[in-house]
């Protein structure tokens, strides 16, 4: 069925319902008069997955983690602190929202987080990204500091 043909016997069914109810659907915009819907380009979300310089640097201070990509999770946590928003939103290529926030507590608990940027400091890599590592660095290390038993509750880490 096409697309136009579905829309409109929506819309239609939108109009009937609406007079059913006594509502006056000849004020309603036609669709035609509806504004066209532009698709969001893939240019708002920022460039963070883990280069293979990145990789390489911190390769020796990688925390041994079993479950998904270790990879991934920085990835993750590069989107995070570099869009601002929350893990419930993130993006499904990176996996489950909650596993994912899940490890960084666990990584902020032990300490990885601060290890991978110093490695990355270190490393050849543009300032830019020394300061987005610098960034999840400094949010894992306000979540160490909350108190134990939230951290309890968000790590899943009993002390």
């Amino acid at each position: 069925m096409d697309k136009i043909a579905k829309s409109e016997r929506t819309w239609d069914a939108f109009k009937n319902a609406a007079a059913a109810v006594g509502f006056d659907a000849s004020i309603l915009p036609t669709l035609d008069d509806a504004p066209a819907v532009e698709k969001p380009d893939k240019c708002d979300e920022p460039n963070i997955d883990v280069t293979d310089a990145e990789w390489t640097a911190m390769a020796d201070v990688l925390p041994p983690d079993c479950g998904s990509d270790r990879r991934t999770s920085i990835s993750a946590a590069l989107w995070l602190v570099s869009t601002g928003r929350p893990w419930t939103v993130l993006p499904t290529r990176f996996g489950s929202w909650n596993a994912q926030r899940r490890r960084y507590a666990r990584w902020a608990h032990s300490g990885h987080w601060m290890r991978m940027a110093e490695a990355i400091a270190a490393a050849d890599v543009p300032d830019r990204r020394k300061q987005l590592y610098r960034s999840v660095a400094d949010k894992a290390e306000r979540q160490k500091r909350m108190l134990p038993e939230y951290r309890a509750r968000v790590t899943g880490v009993r002390e």
